[in-house]
């Protein structure tokens, strides 16, 4: 972009700033304070844009640095004790083992066998 064209385009972006601030201090919505001033929104907000990106670019950019956090472990409590069950029958399979607990009743055992007896 040649000198001429820099100073024309900076020139235009000083105007349409002080509109922008003209334009917040009104108190009107912007698409009032563009009817009332001649001006197409579209236009008002391509340079509030332009202005946005100008001032985000000027902002430092903070840099973080990755702190080495050391991996800590902490032991957690069991708050219901897992009740001590002994298997009472164990059967293995060739692709499963099968327990049955001391305690369970005759009629869960027995459904048991009975799947058990139409898988094999």
């Amino acid at each position: 972009m040649d000198q001429v064209s820099q100073v024309k385009n900076q020139f235009r972006m000083e105007q349409w700033k002080q509109r922008i601030q003209e334009c917040q201090a009104s108190g009107m919505s912007v698409s009032s304070w563009c009817k009332q001033n001649g001006f197409a929104e579209q236009t008002y907000y391509r340079y509030l844009k332009r202005f946005r990106q100008q001032l985000c670019e000027s902002l430092p950019v903070p840099v973080v640095e990755q702190e080495k956090s050391m991996v800590t472990f902490s032991k957690l409590e069991v708050k219901a004790p897992i009740p001590d069950t002994k298997a009472a029958v164990i059967i293995r399979l060739p692709n499963a083992t099968l327990e049955i607990n001391e305690g369970a009743s005759q009629q869960t055992v027995q459904a048991v066998l009975l799947a058990l007896q139409s898988v094999c």
